[in-house]
């Protein structure tokens, strides 16, 4: 539309014109050929002493010239901007000559260029607004018309005479276009206003997105570093998720409306602690589950948990409780980011018990409401029970808005510590357990009726569910081992027969079990289940194996050390082992309860296994997928082959064995005191045969650059094993070098043959998962590995990492992850360069805020001595004679004025000069002390004297 404004008015005013004009106005290029043609005139003018005030147009010209871009714009390429300017040429030129005609031209041109809108502030701001273009389009044609009406007065004949009479009839028309003019650069004021107020919205916005995205990532980058320093591993959440997706709707409710937690819930209301108890299997864990999520279903509360398991480690107990309260409290408020960073990783200070006791007060002032819930602690040493009940319960009787809630046995070692606070005791809650229990067993009983397609009459499952409830005893866990007996009847006898004969003691009822598992095993089979629960019980790293680790961990010994085609364990392998084993958070498997464990190492199951028996064949295993997986190294075996033995799992447990194969191995050798047993020849065969593969494959100054000195006192037990030796001495110097290095060389890899190995296990293990070059593969083959390695096959490569064995799902978290190893300390002032530099120590951050980021001087708290060369002068001496004779008048002698004060007022007016440059640690007082002890008036008439 304003373009075939422009269009109209140019062809309007190109109507008047000749050829030869036309060619003229569009020669004129730009304003400036203006310029010059109105600086020949004034000369020409001058000549003749008629000179005019051309001075008028420069309104006009300039607002002629900033028009130019916007115009230009909107005229897409199409040659309508001499228009603007070359016809002004043109008029002044025919007029010259006439000064009164000329005088009214430069008066109606000064008063077109006063009306024309502001465009040096905003003529360039908006050229892709249509209103704006429309607006401009309209101030063109308006212009373009009064130069065709001048232009047509001044090329009449006879012009002269008829100008001012034919004016004066055009001052309508000149007025009504001035009007115009006026009226639409009062419209484009208004839209560049209101333009600018709409840029001026989106500016701010912008900027706030900026700002808000820059603490995001200062949040970020703060949150990760915290989380680094406390090292949580985040498997508490995994237990409670657990722990409560096991609860059955309608049960464990009742724990909410006991008088004892609805005491503990009232704020300022009963005891800070209390003590929820009862029998193992008893439902306690379930209990605190539910707890956890009623309170968490209420924004107005705030819960902290802790579960201790058979995996939680068994020392240091109480820093792990009071570090995990730091990551959840981070999780809770993440305003307290920059806090904790701040006070914790700049500061250089380290999660100690004795820290960490002082620093959570601070955090807990965060919170109006906080509640902190620790189930388990029987799970762990009773030497670690008073030191960790002692701290929480302290934090909790001297915070008002801080509680504690403890769940475990009754045992003395935890309540000599708790006596005196409330208790719960779940056992004398018998009518609502009592009522949980029969829902439980009603909901599982009408499965395994449905199971059995309904050939046994409701009648026996009504008699069987009475007597379970009446011999249950508020026992949870012996409820569903019974129910889990069941499952394996054949019979109706059985169904009844094996609910009566169940033992009521749960020690007795494991050992029914574990005769009944035997029963059905061959003699062979009774070795592969010792396998899978010695893996469960004594393997490392404190989390759950998975079923694939489990498996082959099974298959794998001293007379088995290749997994293939023929070997490879079956899927279901593992049923073997319930019901005293459960599907546990991602594909694992995890002990029904913490006493089976327990049981299993005690007299009553034999011991079914022993400590020793377990690490040698854990060990074995180790080493076994090692030796095999050496292959992975041979360049003559084709790339399909290894993708193709990785895709059938023949090294899931290479991770694993990577990691802690050492350890175990050492432990062994400690605990079988080296290869003297004969049950250890097998273990110092493979090893032996570990190491030459080794020393064959790498290159021999390798190999002999890692014989050297150890301080670890139990590679004495293989002296007799130089090569072993050599590959367990490299092995643990690299990896001492990289944990000794992890905070200022985070990225350090380990650079050893058997970690090439397990980094190209890895890089085949992604391939397969992204489908990529895997030619010959079965479909179903590789669905049934992403579904088994898919949600953990990205691990950390950086030893000692909780990420090392059990990774992510996905490239994009592998990464996120790598940033913690690799986070550096940065500056978060704002502009600050080095925000995203970083620094690679605390002295080097500490160092470059004091160099860059001072904190303003303090006044000190007095003013210092005289310098030494003055206080060393007589004090009866003046080297002024002034300021003795002020001194004699005024009864003031040098003996008399105070020692601390012997300073001439140019030295303390030089000195208070000299503070902005003093370093803050030397400044630190508040000025009070100087206006106490400091005699101004006297500083003041010394100074007039000198």
């Amino acid at each position: 539309m304003a373009l075939l404004q422009l269009q109209r008015a140019c062809e309007r005013f190109r109507s008047h014109l000749s050829d030869e004009e036309t060619r003229r106005v569009e020669n004129v290029k730009s304003v400036e050929d203006v310029r010059q043609a109105i600086t020949q005139m004034e000369r020409y003018l001058a000549s003749r002493q008629k000179l005019r005030n051309f001075e008028r147009l420069v309104p006009f010209l300039d607002a002629a010239d900033r028009l130019t871009k916007p115009i230009d714009v909107l005229s897409n390429g199409v040659p309508f901007l001499p228009y603007i300017w070359a016809p002004l040429k043109l008029i002044l030129q025919i007029s010259q000559d006439h000064t009164h005609a000329l005088d009214l031209i430069l008066s109606a041109y000064s008063q077109i260029g006063a009306s024309l809108p502001r465009f040096a502030r905003y003529g360039n701001a908006f050229p892709d607004s249509h209103d704006f273009q429309q607006l401009l389009g309209h101030i063109y044609e308006d212009i373009i018309d009064f130069h065709c009406h001048a232009y047509r007065l001044v090329q009449k004949p006879g012009w002269a005479m008829l100008f001012s009479t034919c004016w004066g009839r055009f001052q309508h028309r000149y007025d009504s276009l001035l009007g115009s003019i006026a009226k639409t650069s009062e419209l484009i004021d208004r839209e560049a206003a209101s333009y600018e107020i709409v840029q001026a919205r989106e500016w701010r916005q912008k900027r706030l997105e900026e700002a808000q995205d820059r603490e995001k990532k200062e949040e970020i980058h703060q949150r990760e570093a915290v989380n680094k320093w406390l090292q949580v591993s985040d498997r508490n959440g995994e237990k409670l998720e657990r722990l409560h997706s096991r609860c059955l709707d309608g049960t464990s409710q009742w724990v909410t409306s006991s008088p004892q937690v609805r005491s503990w819930l009232q704020k300022g209301r009963g005891k800070p602690v209390l003590w929820l108890h009862g029998k193992p299997g008893s439902g306690k864990s379930i209990l605190c589950s539910q707890l956890i999520y009623f309170l968490k279903s209420n924004p107005n509360w705030n819960c902290l948990f802790f579960f201790c398991d058979f995996h939680t480690t068994g020392y240091g107990i109480t820093v792990q409780v009071l570090r995990s309260i730091c990551a959840q409290i981070l999780d809770l408020v993440p305003e307290t980011a920059s806090f904790m960073y701040k006070e914790c990783v700049v500061s250089g200070k380290t999660p100690s018990t004795s820290f960490l006791k002082e620093f959570i007060p601070k955090l807990f002032s965060f919170f109006e409401d906080l509640r902190l819930i620790i189930d388990g602690i029987d799970e762990i040493g009773s030497s670690e029970h008073g030191e960790l009940i002692k701290t929480l319960a302290k934090l909790a009787e001297t915070r008002e808005n801080f509680r504690l809630l403890v769940s475990s046995q009754d045992i003395p070692s935890i309540a000599r510590n708790l006596k005196g606070r409330p208790t719960l005791i779940v056992g004398k809650q018998s009518a609502s357990v009592c009522k949980d229990i029969g829902l439980i067993v009603s909901n599982r009983l009408e499965a395994i009726h449905e199971g059995l397609d309904g050939c046994v009459p409701q009648s026996v499952f009504t008699e069987i569910r009475e007597t379970i409830l009446q011999r249950a005893e508020g026992m949870f866990l012996w409820v569903h081992l019974v129910l889990q007996v069941l499952e394996t009847t054949d019979n109706i006898q059985e169904l009844i027969s094996s609910v009566e004969a169940f033992p009521k003691d749960l020690e007795q009822a494991y050992s029914k079990i574990l005769t009944s598992i035997m029963s059905r095993c061959q003699a062979t089979d009774v070795s592969k289940l010792r396998r899978i629960f010695g893996w469960m019980v004594f393997s490392t790293g404190g989390q759950p194996m998975r079923k694939f680790e489990l498996r082959l961990g099974r298959v794998l010994h001293a007379d088995s050390t290749i997994i293939n085609e023929r070997t490879k364990p079956f899927p279901n392998v593992l049923d073997l082992c319930k019901p005293f084993i459960e599907d546990g958070p991602g594909a694992t498997m995890v002990f029904i309860h913490a006493t089976v464990p327990k049981f299993l190492q005690v007299e009553l199951s034999g011991p079914f296994i022993n400590k020793e028996d377990s690490c040698r064949d854990i060990t074995s295993a180790c080493i076994a997928q090692l030796t095999q997986s050496l292959t992975l190294a041979d360049e003559s075996l084709e790339r399909l082959q290894h993708l193709d033995c990785v895709a059938q799992g023949f090294y899931g447990l290479l991770p694993y064995a990577h990691e802690h194969w050492i350890e175990h191995l050492l432990e062994y050798l400690e605990l079988s005191q080296g290869f003297s047993s004969p049950n250890s020849s097998s273990i110092l065969r493979q090893l032996d045969d570990l190491s030459k593969s080794w020393f064959n494959l790498v290159e021999e100054e390798t190999a002999r650059a890692s014989g050297g000195e150890s301080h670890d006192p139990r590679l004495c037990w293989l002296e007799s094993l130089p090569s072993a030796r050599a590959l367990v001495h490299r092995a643990l110097e690299l990896r001492k070098a990289t944990k000794e290095s992890i905070e200022t060389v985070p990225s350090l890899r380990d650079a050893t043959l058997l970690s090439s190995v397990r980094t190209r296990y890895h890089t085949y293990v992604v391939d397969l998962l992204a489908g990529r070059n895997c030619p010959g593969l079965l479909a179903k083959d590789l669905i049934a590995f992403k579904e088994e390695y898919g949600p953990s096959a990205f691990v950390c490569p950086i030893y000692g990492c909780d990420k090392a064995v059990v990774g992510y799902s996905s490239t994009s978290q592998l990464k996120d992850h790598l940033t913690r190893h690799q986070e550096k300390l940065r500056c978060f002032k704002q502009d600050c360069f080095y925000n995203d530099v970083g620094f690679t120590t605390l002295r080097q951050l500490k160092d470059h805020q004091r160099r860059h980021h001072p904190p303003p001087p303090s006044i000190p708290q007095k003013i210092p001595q005289r310098l030494n060369q003055v206080s060393q002068a007589p004090a009866t001496t003046s080297t002024n004679p002034k300021r003795s004779h002020h001194e004699s008048q005024n009864g003031v002698s040098n003996q008399s004025r105070s020692p601390q004060f012997q300073m001439t007022p140019r030295e303390v007016s030089d000195y208070l000069a000299s503070l902005a440059d003093k370093d803050s640690t030397q400044i630190a007082a508040p000025m009070s002390d100087i206006l106490t002890d400091f005699d101004f008036d006297k500083f003041l008439r010394e100074e007039d004297q000198e």
